[in-house]
């Protein structure tokens, strides 16, 4: 599955959570889970831009250009 693919899946999902949060009435112990769970694809959508901001180093440093 391509990277991008999988940051804009994440970003749908921590919306729709958001969404939840926001709109519903949940137990502490539910609300806590989906917090988590932003957590978590907030995590990962970082961890992959982090990677693609490397490779984007790389590339340049390897043509010369940074």
């Amino acid at each position: 599955m391509d990277e991008q693919i999988i940051v804009n899946q994440a970003v749908n999902r921590y919306h729709r959570l958001d969404e939840i949060l926001r709109s519903q009435l949940l137990e502490d112990e539910d609300a806590a889970f989906l917090r988590g769970r932003k957590f978590e694809l907030t995590l990962l959508i970082y961890t992959l831009d982090e990677q693609a901001m490397a490779r984007l180093t790389e590339r340049s440093t390897q043509t010369g250009e940074g």
